[in-house]
């Protein structure tokens, strides 16, 4: 899902996360979070709540609606 590589890559710069915060934060392995990044994992439900935790976003600003 390109919204969602969008959304973390422009939230990891204004944070400056790298992809290893990003993982703590989520819970999820940096090997997820690296799939993702490079578009090789879609994104399982768990992962993108994980994301979601990691950044405090609900799933509609992930995914790019309005809440």
């Amino acid at each position: 899902m390109k919204s969602i590589r969008l959304f973390m890559k422009r939230e990891m710069k204004i944070r400056d996360w790298p992809q290893n915060e990003v993982a703590r934060r989520s819970g999820l392995t940096e090997a997820t979070i690296s799939q993702i990044m490079n578009g090789r994992e879609p994104g399982r439900i768990v992962a993108l709540l994980g994301i979601c935790k990691a950044f405090r976003v609900t799933p509609n600003t992930l995914l790019g609606f309005k809440d």
